[in-house]
């Protein structure tokens, strides 16, 4: 009986110790710390291939540059990224080594497995790192020292195929998303700044347009002349008062202007450029100069431009254009009204169909008119503030629109004890969006956009009580 219990425990005991070296051995595919092939040494290059096209980026003394398929300065926010997340690659475990499961992960790239034709599956970028060309592997770039395919990003992981180790390739799971860091085309790895400089240092604007109107002003600070702001030194427009937000809204814009895209091969003369439709120019305190030339249309939303010291003309998005290429007479004051919203008293719109007064008493909004309106006290109650500091984006300049301005639609009168203005408004007749609009008895004429007239020239369903 004794032995038959000795026999037992010694069973036990191997049974244990058996078990216990099961628990302590690591999960299938996790490798041995002397596998981990992400230890990269000093490199200097990488390639980025994504959908057949190929990005060469390098680290250069003076910055990163994208050196194939061009030349060009690399956008340094994009290239640092992906130089600082493959030199801190965080490798976790081996997810399969099975070339069949390539395409779930998207570690495979184009031409894999579908002849080299294509079949619209979500696709791997395949990365290539470089090592230095310093250290000694020649002045055209260095060996190539990792290849990868980058995958799907699967529970704040990478997917990543290394390429070319013995037997078939391992994909891992790597920490972090790779994919949004990486997976960019050529045209987005460029830089894409047109002009920079610290907006602070802005001193003077100078503007010429291709039929010689022109415009100079210049920064006014505490001890010049007049009040602090910008003044006009030169113009072939009358500027009787200065709109002040248009040359701080032309410097805001100049000081980090971007391209939305590259108009590569297309000449000055096709881009309206040779010469320009109107040169922007901003000096510095420091006396240096940079300069926009703004061509022609380059598509519906874009324009064309550059700078004169560069070859490259960019696409530019119209809206900031807009903030930018201002002629002389954008530089007028442009108030349509401005009475303090609490003096306001009396609301009035005039219109065929739905013209209403509102006043206001001790009790708040009611309408005198029409007779029987009930309106909602909390529709209206935003109504006064648009009378503080009405100011209109641009004069209209077209000959066509002044002469579309003739008996007003639509009139918006606020008053207070003291004060009245009136705008009468016209829909525009070739923007859907936009009215024509005077501030009455002016003579000047603006282009205002929709909202501005429609968020208090409503329907009176809409501020009728229920």
């Amino acid at each position: 009986m004794r032995a038959r219990l000795a026999l037992a425990g010694v069973a036990f005991l191997a049974a244990a110790a058996g078990a216990g070296a099961v628990l302590r051995r690591p999960p299938p595919g996790t490798p041995a710390p002397h596998a981990n092939p992400f230890h990269l040494g000093g490199f200097d290059s990488l390639a980025v291939e994504k959908n057949g096209a190929r990005t060469t980026l390098r680290k250069r003394a003076d910055g990163f540059w994208v050196v194939a398929p061009i030349t060009y300065a690399a956008d340094p926010s994009a290239a640092t990224a992906a130089f600082a997340a493959l030199e801190k690659l965080d490798p976790g475990a081996i997810v399969t080594r099975r070339p069949q499961r390539y395409a779930e992960l998207e570690v495979d790239v184009e031409g894999e497995g579908d002849n080299g034709e294509g079949d619209g599956k979500p696709r791997g970028l395949g990365v290539t790192v470089f090592a230095d060309a310093a250290a000694g592997h020649g002045a055209s770039g260095g060996a190539a020292i990792l290849s990868l395919v980058i995958g799907k990003t699967v529970d704040g992981g990478t997917m990543v195929r290394v390429r070319g180790g013995a037997g078939a390739d391992a994909v891992w799971q790597v920490n972090g998303d790779l994919r949004a860091i990486l997976d960019k085309g050529t045209s987005d790895w460029r830089d894409r700044s047109v002009t920079t400089f610290p907006a602070g240092e802005a001193r003077e604007i100078a503007i010429d347009v291709d039929d010689d109107a022109h415009i100079v002003v210049r920064k006014t600070d505490a001890g010049d002349a007049g009040t602090p702001g910008w003044r006009v030194v030169q113009s072939s427009e009358e500027i009787a008062a200065i709109d002040d937000q248009v040359p701080r809204e032309i410097v805001a814009t100049l000081a980090a202007l971007k391209a939305s895209d590259f108009a590569d091969g297309v000449t000055p003369a096709a881009a309206g450029l040779a010469p320009p439709r109107l040169t922007v120019a901003v000096t510095l305190q420091g006396g240096e100069k940079d300069l926009l030339l703004i061509g022609g249309d380059a598509g519906a939303d874009a324009v064309f431009v550059k700078t004169p010291d560069n070859a490259q003309i960019f696409h530019v998005a119209r809206f900031d254009i807009e903030r930018i290429a201002h002629r002389p007479i954008q530089f007028r004051r442009k108030v349509l009204c401005d009475l303090p919203e609490a003096d306001v008293d009396t609301i009035s719109i005039t219109r065929a169909a739905d013209s209403f007064t509102l006043v206001r008493d001790a009790r708040g909004w009611r309408a005198s008119a029409p007779r029987g309106l009930n309106v909602d006290p909390d529709k209206v109650a935003a109504f006064p503030t648009i009378f503080r500091g009405w100011r209109a984006p641009r004069i209209a300049e077209d000959a066509r629109d002044r002469a579309a301005f003739t008996a007003p639609t639509v009139t918006i009168t606020g008053r207070t004890r003291s004060a009245r203005c009136a705008i009468a408004a016209v829909p525009h007749p070739r923007q859907p969006d936009a009215y024509l609009a005077r501030a009455l008895p002016g003579p000047e004429i603006y282009v205002v956009p929709g909202w501005m007239i429609d968020r208090v020239a409503v329907k009176l369903d809409t501020i009728r009580a229920r």
